[in-house]
């Protein structure tokens, strides 16, 4: 099952609509996102969300943090 998820690289206030599934890991979903969105800086080890507020990082499945349709996700430099 796939969920839309907004995503939103913070210093630039730019916003992408992407559709994910939920049995990838936290850590997949952040370097794909990082690869795909062609980030700048180091890779960030956890993003935080909100709807539902979670802080995003290790092992565990996106199904676990509760994420669902229009959860927003922050990226941030540094």
């Amino acid at each position: 099952m796939s969920k839309v998820i907004i995503i939103v690289y913070k210093p630039n206030g730019e916003a992408y609509d992407v559709e994910v599934p939920l049995e990838i890991s936290a850590d997949q979903l952040i370097t794909a996102l990082h690869q795909g969105l062609r980030l700048g800086g180091g890779r960030p080890r956890a993003v935080h969300t909100t709807n539902p507020i979670a802080y995003l990082c290790g092992e565990r499945s996106l199904a676990s943090f509760g994420l669902r349709d229009g959860t927003s996700l922050f990226f941030y430099e540094g």
